[in-house]
């Protein structure tokens, strides 16, 4: 497996520490990881916040197509 963690490849705009969001909509995420085409995010979720409030919340992870997701503005 070549594992990208700096340059774009395939084409993939993205690189590690990239604030994402999906061009459909979501919350700001954070690029972790870029493999060709697929873009690594992570992200916290207000209701994984809350529920974990009393000890460290885990982030959602999901892996997407760069195609899908633009990057954030800071309004987001």
């Amino acid at each position: 497996m070549n594992v990208e963690t700096g340059s774009a490849i395939q084409g993939n705009p993205f690189k590690p520490g990239d604030v994402v969001q999906l061009k459909s909509g979501g919350p700001s995420m954070t690029v972790t990881m870029v493999v060709g085409i697929d873009t690594h995010c992570a992200w916290f979720s207000l209701s994984a916040v809350i529920r974990e409030i009393s000890s460290f919340a885990s982030p959602a992870k999901e892996v997407f197509p760069f195609q899908s997701l633009e990057l954030a503005t800071k309004a987001n």
